[in-house]
């Protein structure tokens, strides 16, 4: 199986949780820590799961995530 990776810009996000709705793998969760613009952002949970898929990229409104895969 294909593994994947998200990185996550923390300036950029602003909290709504789309990403974290939508992962099928549940690796990304709601985070407690705040950004400069006193967002909470999201936070990776389960990183090791991460199939690459991109399905939280597509979802994030703020462009905030990138997923890269490797096969």
């Amino acid at each position: 199986m294909a593994k994947g990776y998200v990185e996550i810009n923390k300036k950029a996000c602003k909290g709504c949780w789309y990403c974290v709705s939508v992962c099928p793998k549940k690796v990304l969760a709601e985070g407690d820590e705040a950004n400069a613009k006193g967002f909470l952002t999201v936070t990776k949970a389960n990183p090791d799961d991460c199939i690459g898929c991109g399905i939280c990229a597509l979802m994030c409104p703020d462009s905030a995530l990138t997923v890269f895969k490797e096969d």
